[in-house]
């Protein structure tokens, strides 16, 4: 050892200090002639040490043609090693930088001819059958037809060849494998200029996005999978019908039935993001808890499932269906919660569905769905949201940089606080307003104060999202100028304007051209008194009163911190929590 030793220490040094005497390139160069040296002696590992090496000299440069020729020995040197995807990855690198320097060099042509025998394509044009694919290692065989897709050496060839990873895939019944192959066939067919083609396209890329979904799998290969998709219906006219892409979450809440339309699209980061198509409600009051209330909800939930499926073309597995923590809150009240086993049983019963899911929101929960489904990913750290419900208010934030969320809830919300108050009689809606006041106080001191102190945190985020009905009615009734905008910036004086009108002008809600001198176009016009109507169906002048002095209430006590807030009406955040429930349920629990 030791004789070895010392013949090898004066050929290292010797090496290190002719190496500082030679430029990168050149260096680069002598491990691209060493790899292939070591390739022509079947030494695979060797080859592949220097290939690397001189790959990372060229990366240090900004000479394409050096890193074009080290990309293309490296893949070289993994396709003789038989690693298919590393060789995959390094000759289309390869290629592209000869593509773009538009030049074919003969280490162009190697890189070429290796492309052509790891995709298996001929040199003729003869309709050749792919390569058997080895159904037990499909993922492998898509990574390949990926890489042969974008390679685009001869696109009927490429699709031939993407056939088979979709048959071994679909042996395996993965989900997720399924869908990365219908999208590589997909993605492959978008590139046609062939009707037929394109509208397979569609089929294939929704069919993958679905299996995404379905398989609950946060992956970036849905974003380009959506993203083809707009752009083939934006583009082809004969396109005639939207892919497949809404889901439906039925939510039976303290004051009704609703139901909320949504548009899911995964972004690259693998985060879910939506839009609201349409919201529908049946009103019901199924916390009276008697037997009618109770199948009155049951058949609105028939109703909107029916609507859902039948007239808006949504598969029933795409109808979610949940019921609030707010009846959850009120049934314990009334020591009623055996009957959300009725709820549950009676739904299942309706709908012919046996094995339906008919999940009891937590009142510990409902806040984080409502984030989730409020809150943008990207913000998800420096806001906190406060959902005034039907039945109870609730909030909360994720801590930061974790999934760890930490909640809060009171078991008071706009419907409860109204009926609460409507158990006394009395002489004027001033004295009604001064109740709920004197009503609200009380829960401040009993139940609000110690809920937030209890987690110290709670005060100290800059950003309040704030949602549930009644803040949907306040963004509606006091700013119809931003009927196209999702969320409302207001201050505690915006909701003690409200409160105050409603008790002492009431008309000036109920007049629904009274808020119009804000709104420049007609049909935002138009759009505004359609969306007041709704909020006028809603609630009524008790409900508005109890309601905004409960938001005006907790705003207040969130303030009470050295931290300025900032406050934001979500205008859609009264389906939030039914959106983060259909968003947890297709990408897993985050």
């Amino acid at each position: 050892m030791k004789t070895i030793l010392t013949f090898l220490l004066p050929l290292i040094i010797f090496t290190n200090v002719s190496a500082t005497s030679q430029s990168t390139i050149e260096r680069a160069n002598r491990f691209v002639s060493s790899s292939q040296m070591y390739l022509e002696k079947a030494n695979m590992q060797a080859s592949e040490t220097a290939a690397r090496e001189a790959v990372k000299l060229a990366e240090t440069t900004s000479d394409a043609r050096l890193l074009a020729k080290c990309y293309g020995n490296l893949g070289i040197a993994l396709f003789k090693a038989e690693k298919i995807v590393g060789a995959d990855k390094y000759l289309n690198k390869a290629l592209s930088l000869y593509q773009g320097l538009k030049e074919s060099p003969p280490e162009a042509i190697a890189v070429l001819q290796t492309l052509n025998k790891l995709y298996g394509v001929t040199n003729d044009d003869e309709e050749v059958e792919p390569r058997s694919t080895d159904v037990n290692n499909p993922e492998e065989a898509i990574s390949k037809s990926q890489f042969y897709r974008n390679a685009q050496i001869n696109t009927a060839k490429a699709f031939r060849g993407a056939r088979g990873p979709l048959t071994s895939a679909l042996r395996t019944k993965n989900l997720k494998i399924i869908a990365r192959a219908e999208a590589n066939i997909g993605l492959l067919l978008a590139q046609s200029n062939s009707e037929k083609d394109i509208i397979d396209a569609t089929k294939y890329l929704g069919r993958s996005r679905n299996h995404f979904y379905e398989s609950q799998a946060k992956s970036p290969e849905i974003a380009p999978v959506e993203q083809t998709l707009d752009e083939l219906y934006q583009k082809n006219a004969f396109l005639k019908n939207a892919p497949g892409d809404k889901y439906a979450g039925i939510e039976i809440g303290s004051k009704g039935v609703k139901m909320s339309i949504i548009r899911l699209k995964s972004d690259v980061k693998g985060e879910y993001a939506y839009s609201v198509l349409s919201d529908t409600a049946i009103n019901t009051e199924v916390i009276l808890f008697t037997s009618q209330a109770i199948n009155e909800s049951i058949n609105a939930v028939k109703t909107l499932h029916d609507i859902a499926v039948r007239r808006e073309g949504i598969p029933s597995k795409r109808v979610f269906i949940a019921i609030s923590s707010g009846v959850q809150s009120q049934a314990k009240k009334k020591n009623k919660l055996p009957l959300l086993l009725d709820i549950q049983e009676g739904v299942r019963n309706e709908l012919a569905q046996a094995e339906r899911n008919v999940e009891v929101i937590t009142v510990e929960d409902e806040p984080r769905l409502s984030h989730l489904g409020v809150v943008h990913p990207e913000g998800r750290y420096d806001a906190m949201i406060i959902d005034i419900g039907s039945g109870n208010t609730k909030g909360g934030y994720f801590a930061d940089n974790t999934l760890n969320f930490i909640s809060f809830h009171v078991d008071w919300g706009t419907k409860s606080l109204t009926n609460e108050m409507e158990k006394t009689d009395f002489v004027s809606i001033a004295q009604y307003a001064k109740a709920v006041n004197d009503k609200v106080q009380q829960l401040k001191v009993e139940e609000i104060r110690p809920a937030i102190s209890a987690k110290s945190g709670l005060r100290n985020k800059p950003r309040i999202i704030m949602s549930g009905g009644i803040c949907w009615a306040i963004a509606t009734i006091m700013h119809p100028e931003s009927m196209n905008s999702a969320y409302v910036e207001v201050t505690s004086d915006d909701v003690k304007r409200f409160r105050e009108i409603a008790v002492s002008d009431y008309q000036q809600i109920a007049n629904k051209d009274s808020q119009m001198y804000k709104v420049q176009n007609k049909d935002d016009r138009e759009k505004a008194k359609k969306e007041i109507g709704r909020v006028l169906d809603v609630f009524d002048q008790k409900a508005m009163i109890a309601g905004s002095a409960l938001l005006e209430t907790m705003m207040k006590e969130f303030n009470a911190t050295s931290v300025p807030k900032n406050y934001y009406l979500a205008r859609y955040g009264y389906i939030g929590w039914v959106t983060g429930y259909i968003i947890r349920s297709l990408a897993g629990d985050e």
